[in-house]
C-alpha cells in the first residue's frame, strides 16, 4: 500500500483455486489483504483479474485495473488533520489463512481455517470449538468444545496411513486485552496446548475452570 501509512500489510495467505471467470475457467490466486480489497490474479500469466472491496474501505475509491494500484480519495491523509480510517490498522481480513466462506458468531478473533482435499474445512474459535465443515455446502459437519480459544489454523498431518488434525490452542496475540463475554479465556485457565484429532479419538481434556476474581 502507498507508503504503509495504514499498517496494510499484505502478508496474508495466497489462495489457489480453478474457478470460472467470464465464462472460462482459470487458475487463479486469491488474496485478500489488510486493506479491505479481495483481489484475483490469473497465476498463469499474473493478469489481474479483479481487486473488490469486501469491507468499508475510505481510502480508496477503487484499483485502475491497468496498473493494479489503488485510487486513493484523501479521505484518510491524516498527515494535516485527524482522520476516521477504514479499515483499521487491524485490518479487514488480518493473518489467518482463508477458504470461502459461513456465517460466524460477531467477535474479533478466531482462527484461520484449513481446507483439504477430502473437501472439510476445520477451523478453531474465540469461543473454544474447533468445527468441521463440508466445503461445497458450508453445512457444519462437527463441533469439538476445546475449552482453549484458538486463534490458529489448523494443519493436517498422516502417520502410518492415519490422517490426524492438530492445532495450538490458546488465546492471545493483538486480541490479548479485548474478548467477548463467550470467549473461553472468560471460563477455563488459558494455557497454551497442542490439541491433535483423529477418527474414533476420545474426547478433548478441558482445562481447569478460571478461578473467579475476588469483588
Amino acid at each position: 500500500m502507498p507508503g504503509e501509512n495504514w499498517d496494510f500489510t499484505a502478508t496474508q495467505s495466497i489462495t489457489l483455486a480453478d474457478v470460472e471467470f467470464d465464462g472460462a475457467m482459470r487458475k487463479v490466486l486469491m488474496q485478500a489483504p489488510k486493506n479491505g480489497l479481495f483481489y484475483v490474479l490469473d497465476r498463469a500469466t499474473g493478469e489481474l483479474l479483479a481487486a473488490d472491496k469486501i469491507a468499508t474501505a475510505n481510502w480508496a475509491s477503487h484499483v485502475d485495473m491497468k496498473t493494479g494500484r489503488p485510487v486513493e480519495t484523501g479521505l484518510a491523509d491524516y498527515e494535516q488533520q485527524p482522520r476516521i480510517v477504514f479499515p483499521s490498522p487491524a485490518g479487514a481480513h488480518i493473518w489467518q489463512p482463508q477458504a470461502w466462506h459461513v456465517p460466524l458468531r460477531p467477535g474479533i478473533w478466531n482462527g484461520g481455517v484449513l481446507a483439504t482435499a477430502g473437501n472439510l474445512v476445520f477451523q478453531g474459535t474465540g469461543s473454544g470449538y474447533l468445527h468441521a465443515y463440508h466445503a461445497p455446502s458450508g453445512v457444519r459437519l462437527k463441533s469439538i468444545r476445546t475449552g482453549t480459544g484458538i486463534i490458529g489454523a489448523p494443519m493436517s498431518y498422516a502417520v502410518d496411513s492415519e490422517q490426524y488434525i492438530a492445532v495450538m490452542a490458546g488465546w492471545g496475540g493483538g486480541s490479548m486485552g479485548a474478548f467477548e463475554e463467550d470467549t473461553a479465556v472468560q471460563a477455563y485457565v488459558n494455557d497454551g496446548r497442542i490439541l491433535a484429532f483423529k477418527l474414533g479419538g476420545g474426547p478433548v481434556p478441558l482445562p481447569p475452570p478460571r478461578q473467579a476474581l475476588p469483588q
